[in-house]
């Protein structure tokens, strides 16, 4: 159907010189595609996805200069060049680098580092192919700006976390008030040491190492954690949301990371082969 655009959508183009049609068996497939790469739930309760895939038909059409419903990249680097709602949109994080006017005076992007991110662009859409379609185009946008709204949700609540370890709300964590937030809510323990019985830190002597050595090691020797320690541990050790429920985990396998910083003899495990190993009739032994 022909694309309408709300002046109020994030997703919105202020350039609606051009319409682009995309045919009911063409979108089917995009969408399925994009499916196949988030999860259906994701997509389903996303309420921009629709306006996504609508966005997504009118930069393509913009792109497609030779309207043969497929693009090269030649055609997608002159159009990131010639307008700039397509390098907006295809390039969003370097679209005000260096930049320059287009004919109707809006920024586009003419710098190395840009060329060399569209050729990048390109060629994880097109799989080694010499051109790419609607579907593939769809589904690698709709893919990279999930991962950045999924990182942004992260955030907060990693922000949100903070704010219930720091009782006083002042801003910096001392180790009693991080052993009692572990004490006190399951939700910081399942983020950070998901193994450890949260009930128990105060009284078993292994749980509560465990929880000052995260300490320890976010807090880098100092007396107090601020909000840049917490949010670097946490991406460091690759803190994400379970696909599977609201609780984070440290790990995809729930195991507790090992907290960086000096390494500690406790966490240490050695494995000593001797020459004669395997020649002995026990090797066992």
């Amino acid at each position: 159907s022909r694309m309408q655009l709300s002046s109020r959508s994030p997703f919105g183009m202020t350039d609606k010189s051009r319409q682009f049609r995309i045919s009911r068996p063409e979108r089917t497939l995009a969408s399925t595609s994009i499916v196949a790469l988030a999860s259906l739930e994701e997509v389903v309760k996303n309420e921009d996805f629709a306006e996504f895939l609508s966005r997504s038909q009118e930069i393509f059409g913009l792109i497609d200069a030779d309207k043969g419903r497929s693009i090269s990249k030649f055609e997608l680097v002159g159009a990131v060049y010639r307008n700039a709602n397509v390098a907006a949109f295809v390039l969003p994080s370097t679209s005000q680098r260096n930049p320059t006017k287009d004919h109707s005076g809006q920024v586009v992007l003419v710098d190395e580092q840009s060329f060399d991110v569209i050729d990048d662009v390109f060629n994880a859409m097109s799989g080694g192919r010499q051109r790419v379609k609607f579907p593939e185009f769809a589904s690698y946008f709709w893919r990279t700006a999930s991962g950045s709204m999924q990182a942004s949700a992260i955030t907060r609540e990693m922000q949100a976390l903070f704010k219930l370890i720091d009782a006083d709300g002042n801003g910096a964590v001392s180790k009693l008030e991080f052993v009692s937030a572990f004490q006190r809510y399951k939700q910081v323990s399942m983020l950070l040491l998901p193994t450890v019985d949260h009930t128990r830190v105060l009284e078993e002597e292994s749980s509560y190492d465990a929880v000052a050595a995260v300490f320890d090691s976010m807090a880098g020797g100092k007396q107090r954690i601020l909000w840049p320690d917490f949010e670097l541990y946490c991406s460091q050790a690759s803190v994400v949301r379970s696909p599977f429920g609201s609780s984070p985990l440290s790990s995809p396998v729930g195991s507790p990371r090992i907290p960086r910083g000096p390494t500690e003899r406790r966490y240490v495990r050695v494995l000593a082969f001797g020459p004669s190993f395997g020649l002995e009739k026990n090797p066992g032994q």
